[in-house]
Formats: structure tokens, sequence, C-alpha cells
């Protein structure tokens, strides 16, 4: 099994690397992109696991405030990448998880993806949240000036906290590389503005 440590970088890797310069990166993480990555079938339990025991350097405390501790001076440290990418695609795996919960339900899916019995918030998600996905942006625009591609820290919903994880799954690579292919075969103006049912159905 990969550590906390091992899953960072492979994540982090994966959605940041030369070939995505100068394009919007969304951390779209499924449990077939964890089995890729962490080589078979029980990763994704793997991976729920690395992020449970969380990094070797801060073995005490919340989730979320492990989070918090690796984000403090990482730059100073010389990291090649953020070390708390594995925690946000935690959360953007939460945001895809499948259950019988309403469809803007996302703390049940974090419990339960956890295995605790949890409700609510995490402890410390809101911080995290704030300082994590907005350093991240930093990061690809300022630090890296889009070499690795560029993040934008934007919320789906209006709530902030869980727009952002909710915001990384609307898409996937290959739907998004799909679009123009689906709109030029429904002969679709992309700025024109369709009656209701009518776009879903020409792209059905």
């Amino acid at each position: 099994a990969m550590t906390f440590e091992q899953w960072n970088l492979a994540l982090g890797r994966f959605f940041f690397n030369a070939s995505r310069a100068g394009k919007r990166v969304y951390l779209h993480t499924t449990q077939d992109l964890l089995e890729e990555l962490g080589g078979g079938p029980t990763s994704p339990e793997d991976f729920i696991a690395a992020i449970k025991a969380g990094p070797a350097a801060v073995p005490e405390n919340e989730m979320c405030w492990k989070a918090l501790r690796l984000w403090e001076e990482w730059r100073a440290r010389g990291h090649e990448l953020p070390p708390y990418v594995a925690y946000l695609c935690f959360f953007a795996l939460a945001a895809g998880h499948d259950g019988s919960w309403p469809r803007h339900a996302y703390y049940p899916r974090v419990w339960d993806l956890l295995g605790l019995p949890g409700s609510g918030a995490p402890a410390q998600f809101r911080p995290m949240s704030r300082v994590l996905w907005a350093d991240l942006e930093v990061w690809t625009h300022n630090d890296k000036k889009g070499e690795w591609g560029l993040f934008k820290s934007q919320s789906f919903l209006d709530w902030f906290y869980v727009g952002v994880p909710i915001a990384q799954t609307i898409l996937t690579d290959e739907e998004r590389n799909a679009l123009p292919e689906l709109f030029e075969r429904a002969d679709l103006d992309p700025g024109a503005v369709l009656p209701d049912g009518q776009l879903a159905g020409l792209i059905a």
C-alpha cells in the first residue's frame, strides 16, 4: 500500500505536469484514477487508508488540521508539489461518491468514504478549504506561471466550502475533449441559447 506521501506525489504529478501547460486543471479524482495510479483494484481503499493515516510528518490530530499543518511554509521546505494535494483530491473524490443521499448532500459522502459515523463538516474543514484551494491557485499561477497547468479556486455553488470540490467533478478531461465533436455533430453554435430540454435532447 502506498503512503500518504506517495499518493500525494502520484496525484500531484498526474494533475500538474508540462502537458497541462496553460490549460485549466480540475482535480477530478475517481475510483478508476486511483486504481490506475495505485496499480490495483484495492487502490481506492488504500488511498482512503492513507488519507486517514495522514503524513508521517504530522502523526497526530484531525484530518483537516493535518492538511493545514502541511500547508505551513511548505515552499520553504523545498517540496516539488504542494504536500496537501492528496487531501484536496480526497474531497473531490467525495463529491462524486455514489450513495442514497440527496444530490446536494456533500458531508455524508465524506463520512461514508472515511467509514466513520460523523455528520456535518469535519473539524477545521472550512478554514482548511479557505486556505488550501486558494493556495493551489496561487501556486499554479504565480509560482509555476501556468507551466504545469492552471487551477482556479472557483465554486460551483453559493456554498464555497462544498462548491469547490463539487466543481472538480463537473466534467472529466475526456468529456471536455469530446465537447467540440459533440457540438459539431449536433450542429450547435456554442453561443446559442436553446429552450429547456433541447440541448439535452440534441446531445443525447
